[in-house]
């Protein structure tokens, strides 16, 4: 019991250890990211990060969120480390601190008529007459349309938009990582192993495809699943009029060697595919090894 106690403590102390690395790395990027925008702002006038859709969404700090959390995302993958609850606080923390430090880096190097503004005002001053006086500019398809207007106290509101952008960006990454199929055992990720696709027009031919597939895999035969969609499911070559797609994907531990299993059905939505069939898809670990280039010859389809 003791001995299961300490195993249980050295586990959690090496996922704290493994939170600090990650946040590291994190805030590593953040900081390169807030500088990279500082000095565009500066030399050039041009903020990315205000950048709105629709008046209410922070598309550019979406987008600057996500660039500024890349170092989270290496780090867990470089890791093998699970983001904890722990390490999305700091994300969204750093999230806020990394858009103050685009405004402190503007505050510090700006001069006016020779002289530096952070020897006239403090950066506190600053980021009132920042926000107090922000302008905005109307444009449609990237076309700029009359003068920016000012929108006065309107400024702290569309300030805090763009806080809460920095933070989507990074609480994105956060859930796209917890996401990720991972083997608790060995504490990794899982390695992609392969992938089977098939096409058809017939929802009444994918229909009956589901059920087999569905059928095998609630008996654990995955192989049997895996054979009966590369023979039922449709075709393995894409055509335009094929607007129904099945996959199943398959990925492993490199160290147990423990198999994961993913069964999607989607349907092309103009010129993309939308997995909008949830009711129809699956998943599961498997402990047998299984491949997506394995036949079965004899495979015995539920009755």
């Amino acid at each position: 019991m003791a001995s299961g106690a300490a195993t249980a403590i050295r586990s959690d102390l090496g996922s704290v250890a493994q939170d600090f690395l990650v946040a590291g790395l994190g805030a590593t990027t953040s900081i390169i990211t807030a500088v990279i925008l500082a000095a565009v702002e500066l030399r050039f006038d041009f903020s990315l990060y205000t950048w709105m859709f629709w008046f209410v969404i922070p598309a550019g700090a979406i987008l600057c969120g996500f660039a500024a959390a890349s170092g989270y995302y290496l780090g867990a993958r470089l890791f093998n480390h699970r983001p904890t609850g722990i390490l999305l606080l700091n994300m969204v923390a750093i999230s806020v601190a990394t858009f103050f430090l685009i405004h402190y880096l503007d505050y510090f190097f700006i001069e006016i008529d020779g002289k530096a503004v952070r020897e006239l005002i403090t950066f506190s001053q600053y980021l009132d007459i920042e926000m107090s006086y922000t302008a905005v500019q109307f444009n449609i398809r990237a076309h700029p349309i009359g003068e920016a207007v000012e929108i006065g106290s309107w400024g702290y509101l569309y300030a805090a938009l763009q806080m809460l952008g920095f933070a989507v960006g990074r609480v994105a990454v956060y859930f796209h990582l917890k996401s990720l199929p991972y083997c608790d055992s060995c504490s990794k990720y899982l390695a992609k192993k392969g992938i089977q696709t098939r096409y058809t027009a017939s929802s009444e031919t994918l229909t009956n495809a589901v059920k087999d597939i569905i059928q095998c895999l609630s008996e654990s035969r995955f192989q049997d699943a895996i054979a009966v969609h590369a023979k039922t499911a449709g075709s393995d070559t894409y055509q335009k009029e094929l607007v129904l797609r099945s996959q199943i994907q398959i990925k492993r531990c490199k160290s147990c060697n423990q198999h994961w299993l993913k069964f999607t059905v989607s349907k092309r939505a103009r010129d993309d595919w939308k997995d909008n069939i949830d009711e129809l898809g699956c998943q599961s670990f498997c402990a047998e090894a299984i491949n997506v280039e394995s036949v079965v010859t004899q495979t015995t389809l539920p009755s």
